[in-house]
C-alpha cells in the first residue's frame, strides 16, 4: 500500500498508483513541495549511501551507489517516502590505490552525514533512514546514529544496508563471501547480479574472475591488495540478469515492509530516568 504523502506534481497516488508510482525524488521538488512532505505523515526521508571504488575488471567504479540508488528510487515510488540525492563517496581505505577508487577519511564521511541530516530536520522531518550500498562505511555509520541522536533528540534515525533488510537477502548477498573473511564480499555475484538488472550495458562478465581462492585469513588486518589481483571478493563468474531480478524484488519488498513499520513506530517511552535527558 502506498502511504497517503505527497509526491512530485503530477504524480499518480493511491492505491491503484503503486506500480506506475514515480520515487518521491527531493531534487526535483520546491522548496514549498518539501516543506509540506516534511509536515506530511510519515514525516521520513531516505538518504541513499555509497561510493566510488573499483569492482574488478567487470564492473564500473559506481556500483555500490548506482546498486543502492536504483532501490531506493523503487522503495521510494512504492512507499512515497522522498529520496535524497546519494551520496556517491564514502570510506574506501581498503581500497585506496586501486585505479578510479575515491575515499573519504571516516570523520569527514561522518561529518557530511551530520550536516545532510541537519538539513533534513530543519526542513520538517522526524525519521530519517540512511540507506547503505558500501560494506566500508559501516562503522561510521555506527557513530552516525548515536551522534544523530544527541545532535536532534526528535529525530528516529536508522543506518541499514540494503543487504541486511532480511535474512533472505543477506543468505543470498553472502551465499559467496569467503570463508574465514568475515563475512564480506566485493564485485561477487550478488552485487554483479543486480547490476546487471539494471545496467547490463555496463557489466563484462567476459572479465569477471573468482577471487580470492585458497583463502586463510591473517591474525592481523591488511589492505585489499594482500588479498585480491583483480579486485573482486567472491563468485562473480555466476551472476546472471535473473539472479538480479530475483533479488532487486526481494530487497524491493522487505524494504517497503521495514519503510511502512517505521512509518508506525513511535518513540518509546523511557523505561529509566537519565539525570539530565529530555
Amino acid at each position: 500500500m502506498v502511504m497517503d504523502v505527497g509526491r512530485e506534481a503530477g504524480a499518480a497516488s493511491g492505491p491503484a498508483a503503486e506500480e506506475n508510482a514515480a520515487p518521491v525524488l527531493w531534487a526535483k521538488m520546491t522548496w514549498p513541495e518539501i516543506e509540506r512532505m516534511g509536515q506530511t505523515p510519515p514525516h521520513m526521508a531516505i538518504l541513499p549511501l555509497g561510493t566510488t571504488e573499483q569492482h574488478g575488471r567487470h564492473l564500473p567504479v559506481d556500483v555500490d551507489v548506482k546498486n543502492c540508488w536504483e532501490i531506493a528510487r523503487e522503495v521510494s515510488a512504492r512507499t512515497g517516502v522522498p529520496v535524497l540525492p546519494p551520496l556517491p563517496y564514502g570510506d574506501s581505505r581498503f581500497w585506496a590505490g586501486w585505479p578510479g577508487t575515491l575515499t573519504l577519511q571516516p570523520e569527514t564521511l561522518l561529518q557530511i552525514i551530520l550536516e545532510i541530516a541537519d538539513g533534513v530536520v530543519a526542513s520538517g522531518f522526524r525519521r530519517l533512514l540512511l540507506l547503505n550500498g558500501h560494506i566500508g562505511n559501516g562503522p561510521a555509520l555506527a557513530m552516525v546514529e548515536g551522534l544523530l541522536r544527541d545532535r536532534h533528540q526528535g529525530l528516529q534515525v536508522r543506518a541499514l544496508s540494503w543487504w541486511d533488510v532480511s535474512e533472505r537477502v543477506s543468505a543470498q548477498m553472502y551465499q559467496d563471501s569467503i570463508a574465514g573473511s568475515l563475512r564480506s564480499f566485493h564485485a561477487n555475484c550478488g552485487e554483479t547480479a543486480v547490476y546487471l538488472d539494471h545496467s547490463p550495458q555496463l557489466v563484462d562478465l567476459e572479465q569477471a574472475v573468482d577471487e580470492p581462492r585458497d583463502y586463510r585469513r591473517p591474525q592481523f588486518s591488511y589492505h585489499s591488495r594482500k588479498l585480491t589481483q583483480s579486485g573482486v571478493m567472491g563468485r562473480p563468474t555466476a551472476a546472471t540478469a535473473a539472479l538480479g531480478r530475483e533479488i532487486f524484488e526481494m530487497v524491493i519488498a522487505d524494504l517497503t515492509g521495514f519503510i511502512q513499520d517505521c512509518a508506525k513506530e513511535e518513540t518509546p517511552a523511557d523505561l529509566w530516568g537519565i539525570a539530565g535527558s529530555t
